[in-house]
């Protein structure tokens, strides 16, 4: 029987999913040496050292340390991730999708990429999947006849995703040999090494993918609904948000598109010219041979 650690106790006990359980258990198994906040924030150091990427160290980070919120100091561990491991920038704006140009570099890569992990890309791009639950897709939970996939997300949630015609078709030409629709080595769910792997290599076939992360692709298709017109709590539910808030972020993300490129379009035209905007306008003689205003009862021009 597998030994569990108080981390495992308390990412099962807050409702984590088990893929969640199996991301961090790793750490997990460094962290039940750690008896105080010191410890614990000097054991995140070892972990977090030499990762490819700062921002994963923060999140692991933060995600433990909610994890084991009642462990020894909270302030003092608090104080520690805020000095130690800062999160920079804006954590509500959404990272923005990748625009046109950066698409089409995308698709051309994805050409020399092994079907699994080229096809469960694509699943993130047209369903607005998140990385996991693309890799984790079983054959029990797609329907290709009805063209939908049945989705377990965060928390143990469901949703049911309509899946287009096209990736239906592309789909139903990949091998059955795995009970997983995007299978890894011994027909195992393709691994997050797996995926990244290759996006290590779309970075570095264009500058313009330098900073490519799977993730952007559900926010394409986030963002290329709300251009639709899909209403917000539609969105919603395809991307399974417990939250509406959550979904607004791309709404905000793509005004500020919207308005960047309004303001962009402003300036090519030449702004708008100085004194257009002047409300105060001087008053206007009356044009010649219109009729005089009648003069108040009893007074004549020049009285007072």
């Amino acid at each position: 029987m597998a030994r569990t650690s108080p981390l495992d106790q308390r990412l099962s006990k807050r409702g984590y999913a088990p893929n969640t359980q199996r991301t961090y258990a790793f750490q997990a198994e460094h962290l039940d040496g750690a008896r105080t906040a010191r410890e614990l924030a000097e054991t995140l150091h070892r972990v977090c050292a030499g990762a490819p990427q700062g921002t994963v160290c923060v999140r692991k980070a933060v995600a433990m340390h909610q994890a084991v919120a009642d462990f020894g100091s909270d302030r003092e561990l608090r104080d520690i991730l805020a000095r130690d491991f800062p999160i920079k920038g804006n954590r509500s704006a959404a990272v923005p999708g990748l625009d046109a140009a950066q698409l089409g570099l995308l698709h051309a890569g994805l050409r020399e990429t092994p079907p699994s992990v080229r096809l469960c890309l694509y699943t993130m791009l047209f369903c607005g999947l998140r990385c996991a639950e693309s890799r984790g897709l079983l054959w029990r939970d797609v329907d290709l006849a009805n063209g939908t996939i049945r989705i377990k997300g965060k928390g143990g949630t469901e949703r049911i995703v309509p899946l287009p015609a096209t990736l239906a078709r592309a789909l139903a030409g990949l091998s059955r040999a795995s009970a997983y629709v995007f299978p890894g080595r011994d027909h195992g769910s393709l691994s997050e090494s797996g995926v990244w792997n290759h996006v290590r290599r779309l970075r570095g076939s264009a500058p313009e993918l330098r900073g490519f992360h799977p993730h952007q692709l559900r926010h394409n298709f986030a963002e290329a609904c709300l251009a639709a017109g899909v209403a917000l709590t539609t969105i919603k539910e395809l991307l399974g948000h417990a939250s509406i808030n959550t979904t607004a972020i791309y709404a905000r993300s793509t005004r500020d598109v919207e308005r960047a490129a309004v303001d962009a379009a402003a300036d090519r035209l030449g702004g708008l010219p100085s004194g257009a905007g002047d409300v105060h306008e001087a008053p206007q003689a009356p044009p010649r041979g219109a009729p005089r205003r009648a003069s108040p009862k009893g007074k004549g021009p020049g009285i007072k």
